[in-house]
Order: C-alpha cells, then structure tokens, then sequence
C-alpha cells in the first residue's frame, strides 16, 4: 500500500500527449504487427510444410482466437492481483519472453506425427504462443495506468 505522499506525487505527475501515443504504440503497435506476421507465415507454414487443409487451419485459429479472448481479462486480473517482493508486474516480463521463445520455436518445429495428434500439437503451440503474448503485453499495457491515474 502506497502512501498519501506517494499518492500525491503520483497525482501530480502529468504524462505528455506524445509520451502517451509512443506508450500505447509500443505496447500496442510493434507486438500486434509481429503477431500479424507470425500469424499470416504460419498459415502457409500450416498448409504449405505441415500440410493441414485450410479449412482445419481456420479452425485451429478460430479456436484460439476464442481461448485468447477468454484468457486477456483473466491475465489481466492475475496481473493486477499479483504481489511480490519483485513488484506486481515484474515477474511476467522476466518469464514470459522465455516461454514466448519457446512456443514460438516450438510452433515451427515438424513433428513426424499422425495428421490428428500434428493436429492437437498445432493447437497446443498456438495457443501457447497466444498465451504468452498474453502473459507479456496484458501487465504491460496496465503500468501506465497503475502508474498515473
């Protein structure tokens, strides 16, 4: 719990317009435009080296388009809920860039399995590629707003 000195000082601190627009660009822009171009490669990965139809790879998509929709306002309340002796959101940018390199290598990874468990291993990387994506920018884009209400 902060104090009111604290409190005050955290008040009356302003943040400049542009400080605020480069903010949300960098936790918003560059990460969204890399996920779009992970995203756009790995559908002809999917259908081109792995070859899944189309039509299961929109699925496997769809499917955790659901999950990450469901998943960002729950890492949002476990980030905010979150403390440590290392503050509230500093554990996740320490674990989650080493689970983001994981997933995301293991999403290019081609697995010599039957057509239904490379199935189920896509979805599994995909999603935990999305979940630590997550588990990055969700306390991100909540500093500035714990930090100058």
């Amino acid at each position: 719990m902060i104090s009111e000195i604290e409190a005050t000082k955290v008040q009356n601190n302003k943040v400049s317009k542009a400080f605020t627009f480069f903010y949300a660009t960098s936790t918003n822009g560059a990460p969204m435009l890399i996920a779009s171009i992970i995203t756009t490669y790995y559908t002809l990965f999917l259908t081109d080296e792995l070859k899944i139809p189309t039509m299961t790879c929109s699925l496997i998509m769809l499917i955790a388009t659901i999950w990450d929709a469901i998943n960002d306002p729950i890492m949002g309340v476990i980030a905010d809920r979150t403390n440590t002796r290392w503050g509230r959101y500093r554990p996740y940018f320490l674990v989650a860039p080493i689970l983001l390199t994981i997933f995301t290598t293991l999403m290019w990874v081609k697995p010599n399995f039957s057509p239904t468990g490379l199935i189920i291993w896509v979805l599994i990387t995909y999603i935990g590629y999305g979940m630590t994506v997550t588990l990055y920018t969700m306390p991100r884009m909540a500093i500035l707003a714990r930090t100058y209400k």
